[in-house]
């Protein structure tokens, strides 16, 4: 555990998400060719397609050597793809899985299997919808082996992306397309034709998909190219995925700049190139939540159109647009839709994933409204109030300020130390009994219990106390909640066992003591259970969630929220699962807090 000082302290949320994607207008033809085609010697040339010839290095970016060309073509039903690799040794180049493999796997030797990424082998990259979720990767070696795969994909901007496989089937769900492999001298080449209609883009066929192009050259070692920059060597999240232009385009979108994502009011800005022609264009900013389409009673969906603006012929533009993100919705999808006057449909749209957990990383409420209008501080609000939970949550939050963490390089006493930004306190988390600091500091900002138990909430959500962090996973559920504050995060038991922690150094009015308090798993997420006699009252720090019961008087027992889903649903207004997390008795599924100190020079305590 000591090599855990190589650990970034802060939780990158330094920089903004800005996104550049690369592109390609894919051009309509009559037919495209039959497969075979690429037989000929001008293969990357038929009917002057859309060429890519700069795939690059995964770890370096330089230019991919041996150098790899791909052409791209469309009719009214297929895509047409065609890869041709030049290879100087290819009498070395690997072979392993034969053209009959049904999982596009081989077995080398009992146990032992190797798949089409061991192989000379091209892939394509296929999100149908755009919709920055799961993509369909489509891969063929040069033996003709082939696989596709679904693969669901959910990234956050600041940490590693994970990777699901849905299915590994030769042809997943109804799938159609087909490949073809030569091999000539000194390079090989490989075809691949998609029907679109059976990629779900047929109906509504979208102005743009998502694409990459890769080819995994495994002559000396295993070295992957891709066309559109991967955020890791293993991985190409859907979010990372370059924009293919299926439909007659007068610009191309050349930045994405969502600016400082929090609950509330954003903006984006978005910078297009012209293409040849004049046009007038608007961004449509759709947020919806992303629960199921069929539910009514929580489906969530705004539209707002950007002041329209003139796009020269081959000029330059950038348009913005305001959205609110609706704090209830823990998880939301915004769908961007780049429309042109005087034309039907829109010639860019891309949903992207916002939240806490996954996709582009969203902050807590902006606290402070009313600090920064100079408008009266929010009130604790009545429990009649019709608008308690809102009015509660911004009570709270007006009083507790911006954290920040510092360390020596920025003049605090050591490398662990919670400041707020308006100077008003510090807690240096190497110094014994830190937690009971906290502690007694909530205290004295709340008088009532139940609002220290949803300060601790919303001060433990506050990104610079705990963040949601993947690559720290590994480390988590083994340190003390102390420590776990000093790493600063990773998925929701480290919020939770944080949350835990500072709640059990609260003293307990009912019993005279201290709060009891662990973290508790429903359903694959983890909260926090505040014991309460004999049963327990619970809270989110991830999302910053907590539960009043129906006279608002005093927070939800575990057994009233399970027993009315709507003390949850009026808070929380999400998918089903979401709202089911907190429909369990939190004893059955109590988690032990770690005993590991960190760093190992470092107060228990």
């Amino acid at each position: 555990m000591n090599n855990v000082h190589h650990v970034p302290f802060e939780p990158g949320l330094g920089s903004d998400p800005v996104m550049c994607p690369v592109s390609i207008t894919v051009r309509t033809v009559a037919e495209v060719p039959a497969i075979a085609a690429i037989r000929g010697q001008a293969c990357c040339e038929w009917f002057a397609a859309a060429q890519v010839t700069n795939l690059g290095h995964l770890r370096s970016r330089q230019p991919g050597h041996p150098p790899t060309r791909v052409a791209v073509l469309r009719d009214a039903r297929r895509l047409f793809v065609a890869f041709h690799c030049t290879e100087p040794q290819m009498k070395k180049a690997h072979r392993l899985v034969p053209r009959d493999s049904q999982d596009g796997c081989v077995e080398i030797f009992p146990g032992l299997r190797r798949a089409l990424e061991y192989d000379e082998c091209v892939g394509l990259y296929l999100d149908p919808g755009n919709a920055k979720r799961e993509f369909r990767l489509l891969q063929v070696n040069i033996n003709g082996a082939r696989l596709a795969r679904r693969i669901s994909s959910v990234m956050g901007w600041t940490v590693f992306p994970l990777q699901t496989p849905q299915a590994c089937a030769p042809e997943p769900d109804s799938l159609t397309w087909e490949s073809e492999v030569f091999e000539a001298g000194d390079h090989w080449r490989a075809a691949l034709a998609v029907d679109l209609e059976t990629l779900c883009a047929g109906a509504d066929q979208p102005p743009t998909v998502g694409l990459n192009f890769a080819r995994w050259r495994n002559v000396d070692l295993w070295r992957q190219y891709s066309w559109a920059p991967a955020v890791h060597l293993w991985h190409f999240p859907a979010l990372a995925l370059g924009d293919g232009y299926l439909t007659d385009s007068p610009a191309r979108v050349t930045r994405i700049d969502w600016g400082t994502l929090e609950y509330g009011a954003n903006r984006v800005r978005m910078a297009l190139s012209g293409g040849g022609r004049a046009c007038e264009v608007a961004l449509r900013v759709t947020v919806r939540d992303s629960g199921e389409v069929g539910d009514p009673e929580f489906a969530y969906a705004v539209t707002t159109d950007s002041t329209p603006v003139e796009l020269m012929p081959h000029g330059q533009v950038e348009v913005t647009a305001g959205f609110e993100l609706p704090f209830e919705y823990p998880n939301v999808d915004v769908r961007l839709e780049m429309v042109e006057r005087g034309r039907a449909g829109g010639f860019y749209r891309a949903t992207f994933p916002l939240g806490n957990h996954n996709g582009l990383r969203v902050r807590q409420p902006s606290l402070r409204v009313a600090r920064r209008t100079g408008a009266a501080a929010p009130r604790n609000p009545d429990p009649s109030d019709p608008d308690f939970h809102r009015r509660k949550r911004d009570f709270i939050l007006s009083r507790l300020p911006r954290f920040r963490r510092r360390n020596t390089a920025g003049g605090a006493p050591s490398d662990f130390v919670l400041s707020a930004m308006d100077g008003s306190v510090a807690f240096d988390l190497m110094k014994p009994g830190a937690l009971r600091r906290i502690a007694d500091w909530i205290g004295s900002l709340f008088e009532p219990d139940t609002d220290r138990i949803v300060a601790v909430a919303m001060f433990t959500q506050d990104d610079w106390v705990t963040t949601h962090a993947a690559a720290r996973v590994g480390l988590h559920t083994h340190l003390t909640p102390l420590s776990a504050l000093r790493l600063g995060g990773g998925h929701c038991y480290s919020r939770a066992i944080v949350g835990a922690g500072l709640v059990s150094e609260l003293p307990d009015p009912a019993t005279g003591g201290r709060h009891r308090a662990q973290p508790t798993q429903v359903m694959g997420h983890v909260v926090v259970a505040v014991e309460r006699g004999d049963d327990y009252v619970l809270f989110d720090p991830s999302f910053g969630h907590f539960f009043y019961n129906s006279s608002n008087t005093n927070l939800a027992t575990a057994r009233e929220l399970a027993n009315d889903p709507g003390l949850v649903s009026r808070v929380v207004k999400a998918p089903e699962k979401i709202r089911l997390y907190y429909a369990c008795i939190p004893s059955q599924i109590r988690l032990e807090q770690g005993t590991v100190v960190w760093p190992a020079d470092a107060p228990p305590a």
